[in-house]
């Protein structure tokens, strides 16, 4: 029984560049983490630094009052290449735990992101134009 996504005979198979795209896609690596800026001397440094000051989850500090360690060093504002200025700010870093890290980045790929909306508002008024 053939799977879905699955080659039509095992022979032809695909592409090691098809595979690879494949498994990036199922570890949801992003742009900037196939370039290995998050491997980088200055991300580890950096994010080692705010984890030291900050090592607690700084949503949970403040929603709820819970002590709770972070785990990981986001962007507030997500960073589009390991070029972005943002990329190495410390300013625009903050401590989360692992929950509110999957929270926010959910929320950022949403298409009820605020960012997002405000395209799709943009794109809307320039089809109506036409």
């Amino acid at each position: 029984m053939k799977k879905y996504g699955q080659p039509k005979n095992k022979k032809s198979g695909w592409s090691w560049v098809d595979e690879q795209y494949k498994e990036n896609r199922e570890k949801k690596y992003t742009k900037v983490s196939l370039t290995g800026f998050y491997n980088s001397k200055q991300w580890v440094d950096l994010r080692n630094y705010k984890l030291q000051q900050n090592p607690l989850c700084e949503h949970c500090n403040i929603l709820t009052g819970r002590l709770t360690p972070a785990v990981m060093v986001d962007h507030i504002e997500a960073i589009q290449s390991e070029v972005d200025p943002l990329a190495l700010d410390y300013d625009n870093l903050q401590s989360l735990c692992d929950y509110h890290h999957r929270r926010k980045t959910r929320l950022d790929n949403s298409k009820y992101n605020p960012k997002n909306l405000k395209k799709g508002k943009e794109i809307q008024k320039d089809l109506d134009s036409w």
